[in-house]
C-alpha cells in the first residue's frame, strides 16, 4: 500500500506539473488563438519603411503632437538589413494636425551629450504638461546593457518668422496656438540616475517636472533568468518612484539653457508583484474617486494579462501603489485575453492598450525582426458600463502582415498612432472612439 500511495503521489505531481507547463507555455501566450484582421482599412503607414521601431508614443494634448521613441534593440539579436546603418536611437515627432501627408520627423536634441562609451537607446517615454503650458518629455535611455537612466527634456517650439511663417530656431514656447511648420526641439534639462533602482526599466510615467514612476519588468537582468521569470509568470516585476533631491532647482534649466547633467535623486520601490511589469501611465484628470487625493495610475502586467488600476499619493513619504482593481477583464475574470505592453490614458480617462496577442510569435520576431508578429490594440473604458463594469473593445488587429509587434497606441481626435517594438513602420488609423 505504501508503494501504491507513493506511485499515486508521483502521478499526481507529474500530472500537475504537465498541466502547469502546458498552461504557462501554450494557454497564457495564446498559442492556439487565431488572429483575424480588424480595423486596418482606415490606416496608413508612417515612416516609409525606414523606422527602427517606435516602442512608445505619448501625446501633447494641448497641441496635437506626438513624440515617439525609436531605436530600442537587443545587441545580441540578428541584424535586420531593412534598418540600415542606424547606430543611434532617435526621438521622433508627429503632428496630428499636419494633414493627410504628415509623417514622423526626427527631433533635434539640444545640450544633450552623446558619449562614445554610451548608447542613446530610447525606450519608454512620457509627456508632462504643466498648468503653465510648459511641456517636459521623460525618456528611458539604455546607455549600455547595465546602465539605465531617464533623460528629461524641455519641449521648445521653433521661433516663427512672421514674414515667412517658417521656423528659425529654438524658442521658449508655451504650448498654445497653432502647430509650427517645423518640429519643436528638445532641450536637455537633466539625467535622472540611481545606483540600485533602475536596473532594467521599460516604461516611465511623469508625475511632475521632477518626479516619475517607472517599471522594471524583471528581478534578474540576465536574459536566460529573465525569460524563466516570464514563462513561469513569477511576480518579480516592480514599479519605482523617483524624485529629484532639489525639485525647485531641477524644474528649470540652468542660465543660458544649460543642462544640470546627472541628478542623483531619491528612489524607492512602490509596487512589487506584476509578472513582467510593462506599461505604466497616469490619469492626470482628477484625483482618485475615494477622496484620498491620490493619483490614479495604470500598470500592465504583461504575463499576467492584466491591467491594474492603482492609487498613489506621491506627497506621502512612505506611500505605495494601492490596488483599486484590475480593469478590462471578462466577467468573473481579471485578465484581458492578450499580453499588454504600453498603456495610453486619454483626457477622458480611457485606456488604450498596445498588445501582443501571441507571445510565441513575438519571441522569434525579437530575435529576427523580419519574422512577423501579430499586433493588437484594445480600448478599455473603466466603469464605461456602470460603476465597476468596464467596456473593452478591439480597435485593431493584424497577424503581422501590415504591422508586427505592436507596443503602444496613442490617441488624438478619433485617430490612433500605433507604434511597435522593432518594425520599420508605424500606423495611423482612424477610429470611431
Amino acid at each position: 500500500m505504501v508503494s501504491l500511495k507513493g506511485a499515486m503521489f508521483d502521478i499526481v505531481v507529474v500530472a500537475s506539473l504537465t498541466v502547469a507547463v502546458f498552461y504557462n507555455f501554450f494557454v497564457v501566450p495564446n498559442f492556439f488563438v487565431p488572429i483575424s484582421k480588424n480595423g486596418y482599412r482606415r490606416c496608413r503607414q508612417l515612416g516609409k519603411d525606414k523606422l527602427r521601431g517606435t516602442e512608445d508614443v505619448d501625446v501633447v494634448n494641448a497641441r496635437g503632437w506626438a513624440f515617439l521613441s525609436s531605436g530600442v534593440r537587443d545587441p545580441r539579436a540578428k541584424p535586420d538589413p531593412r534598418h540600415g546603418d542606424l547606430p543611434e536611437g532617435k526621438i521622433l515627432w508627429f503632428d496630428f494636425n499636419g494633414g493627410p501627408e504628415a509623417d514622423v520627423v526626427e527631433v533635434e536634441l539640444v545640450n544633450f551629450e552623446r558619449r562614445p562609451d554610451h548608447w542613446f537607446m530610447p525606450h519608454g517615454l512620457s509627456v508632462f504638461e504643466g498648468d503653465d503650458g510648459r511641456v517636459s518629455l521623460f525618456v528611458i535611455n539604455h546607455r549600455s546593457l547595465t546602465s539605465h537612466v531617464v533623460e528629461v527634456f524641455d519641449v521648445q517650439e521653433p521661433k516663427v518668422d512672421t514674414d515667412t511663417g517658417t521656423g528659425t530656431g529654438a524658442g521658449t514656447g508655451t504650448g498654445t496656438g497653432t502647430g509650427p511648420s517645423k518640429p519643436p526641439v528638445l532641450v536637455h534639462r537633466f539625467t535622472a540616475v540611481h545606483d540600485t533602482m533602475l536596473w532594467g526599466p521599460n516604461d516611465v510615467a511623469a508625475l511632475s517636472r521632477t518626479s516619475f514612476l517607472l517599471t522594471n519588468p524583471h528581478f534578474n537582468t540576465l536574459p536566460g533568468l529573465a525569460f524563466l521569470e516570464n514563462i513561469l509568470r513569477l511576480p518579480t516585476g516592480s514599479v519605482v518612484f523617483w524624485q529629484s533631491s532639489d525639485a525647485a532647482a531641477h524644474a528649470k534649466l540652468l542660465p543660458g539653457g544649460r543642462s544640470h547633467g546627472e541628478v542623483h535623486g531619491r528612489a524607492r520601490q512602490v509596487l512589487r508583484g506584476p509578472s513582467y511589469a510593462n506599461g505604466v501611465s497616469v490619469d492626470h484628470r482628477t484625483p482618485a474617486a475615494d477622496g484620498s487625493g491620490a493619483t490614479v495610475v495604470y500598470v500592465a502586467g504583461m504575463m499576467d494579462r492584466q491591467v491594474g488600476r492603482y492609487h498613489f499619493a506621491a506627497d506621502s513619504e512612505d506611500s505605495t501603489l494601492v490596488l483599486d482593481r484590475f480593469v478590462g477583464g471578462d466577467p468573473g475574470n481579471t485578465h484581458i485575453g492578450t499580453m499588454p505592453d504600453n498603456l495610453f490614458v486619454d483626457p477622458r480617462g480611457r485606456v488604450f492598450v498596445g498588445a501582443h496577442p501571441r507571445l510565441w510569435d513575438f519571441v522569434p520576431h525579437a530575435a529576427d525582426t523580419r519574422k512577423p508578429s501579430p499586433s493588437q490594440v484594445l480600448l478599455i473604458t473603466p466603469d464605461g458600463a456602470g460603476e465597476g463594469v468596464d467596456l473593452r473593445e478591439e480597435l485593431f488587429a493584424d497577424p503581422g502582415d501590415l504591422l508586427s509587434g505592436s507596443s503602444v497606441a496613442a490617441y488624438f481626435n478619433h485617430t490612433i498612432l500605433i507604434g511597435t517594438v522593432f518594425d520599420v513602420r508605424a500606423l495611423l488609423c482612424e477610429v470611431d472612439a
